[in-house]
């Protein structure tokens, strides 16, 4: 199993409630149409009764992908315990930097991508493959968790969105 793939494992058990599930199988396919301009790389993986097909490229994709599946999962009704949350931060010529893109990855320094739980904040997955003081560390977690608060508003925005499109639809019928 590759880090990504274990990434994804992590993230989803500490997610999903599986229990509920046992005699189910959870299919999830991401397709990646453009990131940067990195070849693609093609990952299953089978997480409890959930069977995970991914397509991944670069580890700094990841956020993307697992908010990609967090909104996917529930839009399909798929029970968890809280919606979760993955950005990534990292230094840039000694700047805090959210989002990161290649360039920036590329650039050198830091690079975090982190994982929360919505309603809590509690971190589910983060890793650091730099060296960066303690107070380095704090800095770049906080604005982590400030950009997963944003992405947290806009994912809430597009499922009440969704919803509330799905209540229309079903008034109309």
């Amino acid at each position: 199993m590759t880090e990504q793939e274990s990434v994804v494992e992590q993230t989803l058990r500490s997610a999903v409630i599986t229990d509920l599930y046992l005699k189910s199988q959870i299919s999830v396919v991401v397709h990646v149409l453009e990131a940067d301009g990195y070849v693609l790389y093609m990952y299953q993986l089978q997480i409890s009764e959930i069977f995970l097909c991914l397509i991944i490229l670069h580890r700094s994709i990841l956020a993307t992908v697992l908010n990609a599946v967090f909104l996917a999962l529930m839009q399909a009704g798929i029970s968890m315990y809280d919606m979760l949350v993955a950005s990534t931060v990292g230094y840039v010529k000694g700047k805090v930097v959210l989002d990161m893109n290649q360039t920036e990855i590329a650039a050198g320094g830091a690079y975090i991508p982190l994982v929360v739980k919505a309603r809590t904040e509690e971190v589910v997955f983060m890793q650091l493959d730099s060296t960066l003081s303690f107070e380095l560390l704090e800095e770049a977690m906080l604005h982590g968790v400030k950009g997963c608060k944003q992405i947290r508003v806009f994912q809430e925005s597009v499922m009440k969105r969704y919803m509330q499109s799905q209540k229309e639809r079903q008034g109309k019928k």
